[in-house]
């Protein structure tokens, strides 16, 4: 169990994973290993950490869906989804040793990181064609997959839910909006 010197590297951190996240996502990839330095298990760091996000992801929820940057028709038949996935998730993360999930969390860092700088056009113009069938068949299953990712792991989340949105047409405005109310729901659901 941690002692009470990690709060002199703790605190500036969640302070700082606390800001990303609001503003863009990515808090978690400095929350999880900062956790897993602390000695929690890996079904400690994911409730710990989904407990941090709902704060973030819940105020910037609130702030983009007030602006309308929202598609509230499209989110609303995800949240349901996610909310699944993620808990499913979350249930899944019982089931691995602590080893690996120290691994993962390096191989997943990694790649979010090298994911974001491979695709820095995306985006930029907003080509939503509306309600589709090939709107949601793309985003139905990505909410319950990238939700269940969320619950399980979870760093890169509201990043690779704006690339979900992007691929479905919305600029990066809207792509963040609705990857910040689906991130808010699988942090809730994980919860």
């Amino acid at each position: 169990m941690p002692g009470p010197e990690v709060l002199l590297y703790g605190l500036p951190l969640a302070f700082l994973a606390g800001f990303i996240d609001a503003v863009a996502g990515g808090g978690g990839t400095i929350t999880l290993p900062t956790l897993l330095l602390m000695g929690l298990n890996p079904a400690q760091v994911v409730a710990t950490n989904k407990l941090l996000a709902i704060f973030g992801s819940g105020s910037a929820t609130v702030q983009y869906w007030r602006k309308g940057h929202v598609e509230k028709a499209l989110v609303l038949r995800l949240v349901p989804l996610a909310l699944l996935g993620s808990a499913l998730g979350a249930y899944l993360v019982h089931f691995v040793s602590p080893a690996a999930f120290q691994t993962l969390v390096g191989v997943v860092i990694l790649g979010v990181g090298v994911l974001v700088l491979a695709n820095k056009r995306f985006g930029l113009e907003d080509r939503y064609p509306g309600l589709t069938a090939r709107t949601l068949a793309l985003t139905l299953p990505g909410a319950l997959i990238i939700g269940m990712y969320d619950g399980f792991l979870g760093p890169g989340t509201g990043t690779f839910l704006m690339f979900l949105f992007a691929l479905a047409g919305f600029n990066l405005v809207r792509s963040s909006g609705n990857a910040r109310t689906i991130n808010f729901a699988t942090n809730l659901g994980a919860f």
